[in-house]
């Protein structure tokens, strides 16, 4: 789900639950009394109803603004989230950033790492409220303890750039790898880039390329790039017994010449014959480059 304007399905779920409403003006004056005598849900339930125009009601976002408010005052904390949303985008409201941030950060106390992860990434962005990386870090961190894999792979992002914690590798690894377990494809990625050059984790090709897939398989567009053209995942396609088509449209043909220089494409091994071997791309260049400025400066 993406995290802007983030609505849990559980609102969704407590307005459905009173499917008999529709039309049924009774049923929803028993709502409106349970909602001014404390019940929450109710209150609910009720801006449900006025936000889609049910149970005899019009259609009026102030109204379902208002009773979103009340559920939210009774300690509805999916209510808390709805109403900063609506603060933000000035639904039913007028936009106030300022109380969208308060209403964020009471549906956050309350438990919705969705909403600890919102509001982090207003106070990462700046623009709505003042730039404060340091409380971003943290409600990120609240966040990714709360279940939302996206804040994990921002946390370790600060860690791997040092800003504004001190640079540490490691422990970005490891947030990258919690995202990366949540189904975060940037996590992922990330990672499998980190495992290939062994910052932070002990280097492991074969490992850097699984993750390059999964990344990929998450449907993050970079990973799928890299993974075509080897910069990630390197020469791990023959130590991964992947098949020559995973790597290259050639079909190796047992018994034949060509066959030695197919398989050695996918790898990314052996000699090209002559005039034909295909420069690597730009990136794989690049990073031979630097490894090649390391090896030379530590040599010394």
């Amino acid at each position: 789900m993406p995290l802007r304007f983030a609505r849990l399905p559980l609102i969704a779920l407590l307005a459905a639950a009173v499917p008999a409403l529709a039309g049924d003006s009774d049923e929803v004056k028993a709502l409106k009394k349970s909602c001014d005598s404390g019940v929450a849900a109710s209150c609910q339930a009720v801006a449900g109803l006025y936000e889609r125009g049910e149970g005899g009601l019009k259609q009026e976002a102030d109204k379902a603004a208002d009773y979103t408010k009340k559920a939210c005052e009774l300690g509805l904390a999916p209510s808390c989230l709805d109403l900063a949303a609506r603060y933000r985008k000035g639904d039913g409201v007028k936009p106030d950033m300022i109380k969208a941030a308060e209403m964020y950060q009471k549906a956050c106390t309350g438990g919705l790492g969705t909403s600890c992860a919102e509001l982090a990434l207003m106070y990462e962005t700046g623009g709505e409220v003042d730039r404060h990386l340091g409380r971003a870090a943290e409600l990120h961190g609240q966040a990714c303890e709360g279940g939302v894999p996206a804040s994990c792979g921002r946390l370790a992002a600060m860690y791997a750039d040092g800003a504004p914690m001190p640079k540490d590798e490691a422990q970005a690894a490891a947030y990258y790898e919690k995202g990366c377990a949540g189904s975060d494809g940037s996590s992922c990625g990330a990672l499998a880039l980190m495992v290939r050059d062994g910052r932070g984790v002990k280097a492991d090709a074969a490992r850097a390329a699984t993750l390059a897939h999964q990344a990929c398989d998450t449907g993050y567009q970079p990973a799928c790039t890299a993974s075509r053209s080897r910069c990630v995942t390197g020469p791990v396609c023959a130590r991964t017994r992947r098949p020559p088509s995973a790597c290259s449209r050639r079909r190796a043909t047992p018994g034949r010449a060509g066959d030695a220089w197919a398989r050695a494409r996918c790898s990314g091994m052996g000699s090209a014959p002559p005039r034909t071997r295909p420069r690597p791309p730009s990136c794989c260049r690049r990073a031979a480059t630097g490894r090649s400025a390391r090896a030379a400066t530590s040599s010394r």
